[in-house]
């Protein structure tokens, strides 16, 4: 972009980054109860400081009120041991994919589509959950594009997708990197999705590595 100057952005330290927390969560359910507030802090912590952690997990248990439900998360985040390092990529995937596992099944299908075929206008997105069968039953195609205009939403208020000014759907690239991985089976199945980004100039789709697309989904 020919910017003249380049700023590192670093971690936030601890205070910076629980008043960032707080303003992505239920303020009034943390405030209510000391224990839950307690445990609140310490699932802030494993977000290591990462501003895109720290919003997309706050989203993500901005509707969580029981100490339970975030005992929950706290314990899952030690049981996988999963620690936020900065610069490593690979180590956010686990925390943001806490956002991920909140949604209903079909909305996680529409955000992995959304996010394996990235830059499409807003409009052409909904047509494409509708038309994939994602949305689910509906009367008309009206009540259809209306929720599909309600999972955008929701998807957008868990800052997993966000409209960019001339109305095209864009992600953080580390929520697109979640993506491929979730849909490779966390890394496991590296093949099991093959995404290929597309140039308008070319339509002709390499070989290279072909044999490994026997393993894609159909």
């Amino acid at each position: 972009m020919g910017a003249s100057k380049k700023i590192k952005v670093k971690c936030l330290e601890l205070d910076e980054a629980w008043v960032l927390f707080k303003h992505n969560v239920n303020l009034a359910v943390i405030e209510s109860d000391e224990k839950l507030k307690k445990i609140a802090r310490e699932v802030m912590n494993k977000c290591g400081g990462l501003p895109l952690a720290l919003q997309v997990v706050g989203k993500a248990m901005s509707n969580r009120n029981t100490v339970q439900d975030w005992e929950f998360i706290l314990s899952s985040l030690k049981i996988s041991r999963t620690q936020v390092v900065q610069g490593v990529q690979e180590s956010l995937l686990p925390i943001l994919k806490f956002s991920y596992d909140t949604l209903l099944r079909n909305i996680q299908e529409c955000f992995l589509w959304a996010s394996l075929l990235r830059w499409l206008s807003k409009e052409g997105l909904l047509k494409l959950w509708i038309g994939l069968g994602l949305i689910g039953d509906f009367v008309n195609l009206q009540q259809s594009y209306l929720q599909a205009r309600y999972i955008f939403n929701i998807l957008e208020k868990s800052c997993l997708l966000y409209s960019s000014d001339d109305d095209y759907v864009d992600l953080h690239d580390a929520i697109y990197e979640m993506a491929v991985w979730i849909a490779s089976d966390c890394g496991m199945n590296k093949n099991k999705w093959i995404v290929k980004k597309y140039d308008m100039f070319v339509v002709e789709i390499p070989s290279i590595n072909a044999e490994n697309w026997r393993f894609a989904n159909e």
